[in-house]
């Protein structure tokens, strides 16, 4: 996913891309979740000699300490993911993802030039790390993880964000179910109503779906709103 972002954003911003390229690569890329040019279109790039020496005074100059605070809030997700994997059967937390979690928290720390490290950089540690773990798992068990620990996968993410991971994740659970009952070489035209969705989303303190539902975000990842019926489908 990186290397497609950066060799993505490097050809579509390559002054001998002729229009059709360009409309060509940002459909492609769309389609796999990078974001358009567009969207970064009022953000100034940073000089590259700037961003050496910020990277070389953070790693010389600042060392974050993790105070008690933080330490216990680490405790206890260890806890919860490891009674979690347990009573699920999945893959088994360590304690080498709580070493993980901290030397992320302090390296976000880092980045902001912190001394110490906040409750931001440790939210921040936990969900990279669970969004790691949790895609590890097998279906059933992902599933039930990513509900479990939404509080921490969603940090700091925008509604639209979140909608569209929750939409996805909808259209994953009927995608199965259909491979199961059917054969599995042919086109899916997969739907999920309106109410389940926005049900989903209440679970989550998201109260209303439609801005999303008429969002570019929605219609670039190829969801169509039936307003009639209130489904939203989607072609696989």
């Amino acid at each position: 996913m990186l290397a497609r972002f950066v060799v993505g954003s490097h050809m579509r911003h390559h002054p001998n891309m002729t229009p059709e390229e360009r409309i060509s690569l940002n459909n492609q890329l769309s389609e796999r979740g990078v974001p358009r040019s567009g969207s970064y279109a009022d953000i100034q790039p940073l000089d590259q000699e700037l961003l050496k020496k910020y990277i070389i005074y953070a790693k010389d100059r600042i060392h974050p300490k993790l105070n008690q605070m933080d330490q216990d809030k680490v405790a206890a997700a260890y806890a919860d993911l490891r009674r979690e994997s347990m009573v699920t059967g999945s893959l088994p937390i360590t304690v080498r993802h709580i070493e993980s979690v901290i030397r992320l928290s302090e390296a976000h720390a880092r980045l902001h030039l912190r001394e110490f490290v906040n409750e931001d950089d440790v939210n921040m540690a936990l969900r990279v790390m669970l969004e790691s773990f949790v895609s590890t798992q097998k279906f059933s068990v992902m599933k039930s993880m990513r509900q479990t620990f939404s509080r921490f996968l969603s940090y700091r993410r925008d509604n639209q964000e979140l909608l569209l991971f929750l939409l996805k994740q909808l259209v994953q659970d009927r995608l199965a179910f259909e491979r199961v009952r059917h054969a599995a070489n042919q086109e899916w035209r997969i739907e999920v109503t309106e109410q389940e969705f926005t049900e989903r989303a209440k679970q989550i303190n998201i109260s209303s779906v439609r801005p999303f539902l008429q969002s570019d975000l929605f219609k670039s990842h190829h969801f169509v709103y039936d307003a009639i019926r209130k489904v939203i489908v989607h072609t696989v």
